[in-house]
């Protein structure tokens, strides 16, 4: 990066702003403290009415764990970050590992207190850039239900200018989760575009089933920049996640990167982010993608010259991908998935693109803010 393209604004982290310069190798998609996760509990039960909920007041142990690998959901311990020692402790090993910062991507609905998340930072040393924005549809307050595009624009702006709540704790990224695409969620995405011009904060969204395209469409004819768009879970679209037709189709399991290739084509950024992640839900009929998958397509791409627009991250929001609850953790974009690209022929000049310029370019405010 020239200095004729180095970023000029700052870094909105929990402990005040940061030179882009500052800010080093970053996992852009993570979770350190949650709440509201009973929601996934009652996506569940809704698909699944009669599922059985007998360990659901247990602690998570390795009694546990195996069980939990199969329904994420049935144990109440499992469904919000929510020990600030362990965020810590689990944020020290991501800085040994060799990150430096993390993207919190909690936006509200999902997100703990930022004094909260500003103590586990400070306490093992790394910065962490909060998010503004909502989560999915059936994880808003209900105080939100019918705000208008205007107002959620307006309450965005503020967090990313002046605070989240009453705290001068300022977000530095917008977060919107999409579900089903309603109304509301319509709205928020049309409001974050409007606070991203303002700000120069850019845009993550959480796609649900076969949206991204979609989300992408909105974003782009309300006239957001492209390179302030990040799509997330690109992971998720790699190949068939419906477990019948995995098991009765050996093609189904082929990686396909169509979906991918035709967002880069239009020049956001895709994020890879749930290395680590390889639970499943198979009495929904659903499983996910692993890390080899994974790593197939991220190299496969960065050998097509997208390295540019690429970033990586854990997805950390259970406690069970924690280290302390039988996971990877934050550690092991740095310390497994790094090492094995590298194996694979990816240089350091990649390497570096994804975890440090690009996230340097993208969370890098208007020097205004």
């Amino acid at each position: 990066m020239t200095d004729a393209t180095r970023p000029t604004g700052v870094i909105n982290t929990v402990t005040g702003p940061l030179p882009p310069s500052a800010l080093g190798p970053t996992t852009m998609h993570e979770h350190v403290l949650t709440v509201g996760g009973e929601t996934f509990r009652r996506r569940y039960l809704h698909r699944l009415p009669d599922a059985t909920s007998d360990i659901w007041d247990e602690p998570l142990t390795l009694a546990t764990r195996g069980r939990l690998q199969h329904d994420f959901t049935a144990q109440h311990a499992n469904l919000n970050l929510d020990n600030d020692e362990i965020a810590a402790a689990e944020l020290r090993e991501l800085a040994q590992a060799g990150g430096r910062s993390l993207v919190e991507a909690s936006a509200i609905g999902m997100r703990a207190d930022p004094r909260r998340v500003a103590a586990a930072a400070i306490a093992a040393g790394v910065h962490i850039v909060m998010s503004t924005g909502f989560y999915c549809t059936d994880f808003w307050p209900d105080r939100y239900h019918d705000t208008t595009t205007t107002d959620l624009s307006e309450l965005m702006i503020r967090e990313l200018t002046e605070g989240i709540g009453d705290t001068d704790i300022k977000a530095g990224h917008i977060k919107c989760g999409v579900k089903s695409l309603d109304d509301r969620e319509h709205r928020l995405l049309l409001a974050a575009v409007d606070a991203s011009k303002h700000t120069g904060a850019p845009v993550t969204v959480h796609p649900g089933s076969g949206t991204g395209r979609h989300v992408a469409t909105i974003l782009l004819d309300a006239g957001l920049d492209p390179t302030r768009i990040v799509l997330a879970h690109a992971d998720a679209y790699l190949l068939e996640n419906d477990l019948n037709r995995l098991v009765t189709d050996p093609a189904a399991s082929i990686i396909n990167l169509d979906y991918h290739h035709e967002l880069l084509s239009l020049g956001v950024t895709l994020s890879f982010d749930c290395f680590g992640q390889n639970w499943a839900e198979p009495d929904l009929g659903l499983v996910i993608e692993n890390d080899w998958q994974r790593l197939a397509a991220v190299t496969t791409l960065i050998n097509e010259g997208h390295s540019a627009q690429l970033v990586l991250g854990t997805d950390v929001f259970l406690p069970m991908l924690t280290r302390r609850g039988g996971g990877h953790g934050y550690r092991h974009l740095f310390a497994r998935i790094l090492p094995w690209l590298r194996n694979a022929g990816v240089t350091e000049t990649d390497l570096e693109q994804m975890t440090t310029r690009n996230p340097r370019r993208l969370l890098t405010l208007a020097s205004t803010v």
